[in-house]
């Protein structure tokens, strides 16, 4: 064990956290800036295609981190019932009636009637928030104002319904050595498939030039399909530089049934070409290597054959793809993005509360390949542990990884990366969260109750204890059936139970109780429960439409 953190560097690093409660902190310091762009404005889905447009005063200074908040809840006059994208963009006013404008930020609004009904935990006062990092459009961001964009649409066959939004941007304050200079508009557009030849004919390639000074560059894009074999089918993507593949993705999450707002009125659950209802759509970002300096360099994105059976596609993709610029970049430049659990973010839902583990993101912002790197992990006692992670992570690449690290009961976790010879950049080097606190039951035997559904194949449960040893492991065979299963479990232990549904017909979960599934499929409903062994007592009735699992981390006492 080693003493872990150097309370003289907290203030600053702390700026360049993502975590809701870590940009709480950095606006609490004095060198972040904050530019609030709507306050709980309305977005009226009832009367289609919107665009909100506000422009805000841009206070002069020197910037080398922006973070965008959006904040979604429910409208005044209540909550929409379909899945709508929202675009946010930096504009630029080119007359009164025309913009040059830029998509920085895009998420797609959950199924949200059972807001508006007020089931499931939810009502009218649910707002979830959404946070980008758009420090790669600083270069947008200049002069004495700047304009915020936002575009919305569909439509509400229940009545006038829709959403409100609030949107903040932090500036935090500091050097502008590492941040991009120029912001190049590559692909911006809808495009209608009909086969992989006539829509790849009709992606132009973008040549652009690097400017004296510029020596490094990244693709960025943000992509979803549309329609109903553009949202339900997978396709491959691919990008190609100065002739040469570079780059290949299959678009298709397949963990919608993981959604950290669940459960929702609509088809929440089933996989979707890169984006679920109720989520941020990531970004997609390429290391653009080998650039011609002096001359054009040519990007050519392009997609491969639909998957899909039917004879009659409908598909359409929306594409916002750019170019980033920058004089310099670290050759070794490792970024702690996030901690994922422990954690109280909303976003991380599925992972929390977690009393055995930490599990974080982590992202190469340099040129070069990294394969290994040490990271100290504590809580707020200042103890930590070292430890020495093996990991390929290529330039721009972004990989999820895990310690165990037992909780403690403590109220913040924190992560720092140890310095390296070639780590010159230490203000990405630091992470803090605040923890969402382990259940603690007051058992140590415990019954698992769980009611089959009539579709009992499809469920499976493990207990692990925090070392990671398995418990329990119990797959279910027969339909409609009641099984308990009496465990001991040791005292001032952590303990970390999963509940799996995979119906293969779905390709993901529908829990052990969906709508679709009893409206359409005619299955039946499934109960899963925790008791105290001694008495009898409920200790957990677990919500049964949980989608592909139920994630649940407990301590014994």
């Amino acid at each position: 064990m080693i003493k872990l953190f150097d309370k003289n560097r907290r203030y600053k690093i702390l700026a360049f956290s993502l975590l809701i409660f870590c940009v709480h902190y950095a606006i609490a310091a004095q060198d972040t800036v904050k530019v609030i762009f709507f306050q709980d404005s309305n977005i009226q889905q009832f009367r289609g295609v919107e665009w909100h447009r506000i422009q805000k005063d841009f206070p002069a200074g020197s910037y080398e981190k922006a973070i965008l908040k959006i904040d979604l809840g429910c409208a005044t006059y209540g909550c929409c019932a379909w899945d709508y994208t929202y675009r946010g963009f930096f504009s630029k006013k080119i007359s009164d009636s025309s913009y040059k404008d830029i998509e920085v930020a895009r998420l797609i609004t959950p199924y949200s009637s059972l807001m508006r009904k007020g089931r499931h935990g939810y009502d009218s006062t649910w707002v979830h928030p959404y946070f980008y990092d758009v420090t790669d459009y600083l270069p947008l961001l200049k002069g004495d104002s700047i304009f915020y964009s936002a575009y919305t649409g569909g439509w509400d066959d229940k009545g006038k319904f829709g959403f409100k939004h609030t949107v903040t941007l932090y500036l935090i304050k500091g050097d502008t050595l590492r941040n991009p200079v120029n912001v190049l508009p590559a692909f911006q557009d809808n495009y209608r498939y009909q086969d992989s030849i006539q829509i790849d004919s009709m992606i132009k390639p973008f040549r652009f030039k690097l400017r004296p000074g510029e020596n490094y560059a990244k693709l960025r894009t943000i992509i979803t399909g549309h329609d109903q074999e553009g949202e339900f089918s997978p396709i491959n993507f691919h990008v190609r530089l100065n002739g040469k593949p570079i780059y290949q993705k299959r678009l298709w999450k397949t963990d919608c049934d993981q959604n950290p707002i669940q459960p929702q009125s609509g088809t929440w659950i089933f996989p979707r070409t890169n984006w679920c209802p109720g989520e941020k759509v990531n970004e997609i970002e390429v290391h653009l290597a080998d650039l011609k300096l002096e001359s054009d360099n040519e990007i050519e994105i392009y997609f491969g054959k639909i998957e899909t059976e039917s004879k009659e596609i409908h598909a359409i993709y929306s594409i916002e793809s750019h170019v980033i610029t920058y004089r310099y970049k670290d050759s070794f430049d490792l970024a702690l993005v996030d901690i994922v659990s422990p954690s109280r973010n909303p976003n991380y839902r599925m992972h929390n509360p977690s009393c055995s583990r930490i599990r974080f993101l982590i992202k190469n912002e340099g040129s070069q390949k990294v394969n290994t790197f040490d990271v100290k992990a504590g809580y707020k006692n200042g103890i930590g542990i070292v430890y020495r992670v093996f990991l390929d992570l290529m330039p721009q690449e972004v990989k999820t990884y895990e310690l165990n690290f037992d909780e403690h009961g403590d109220t913040f976790v924190e992560l720092e990366l140890m310095k390296r010879p070639l780590n010159v950049n230490f203000k990405n080097d630091f992470i803090k969260a605040e923890i969402l606190q382990t259940p603690k039951l007051q058992s140590r035997e415990i019954i698992l109750e769980i009611y089959t559904t009539n579709d009992s194949s499809n469920n499976w449960l493990v207990i692990r204890s925090g070392n990671r040893d398995t418990i329990l492991k119990k797959v279910y065979f027969n339909n409609n059936t009641t099984y308990r299963d009496t465990i001991q479990l040791a005292p001032n232990c952590c303990y970390h139970l999963e509940l799996f549904d995979y119906d293969k017909n779905y390709q993901c979960g529908d829990g052990l109780s969906f709508w679709y599934s009893s409206r359409v499929m005619k299955k039946t409903s499934g109960i899963f429960k925790i008791y105290d062994a001694k008495s009898g007592k409920i200790l957990k009735v677990f919500n049964p439409d949980f989608g592909g699992k139920i994630n649940y981390e407990f301590r014994i006492e």
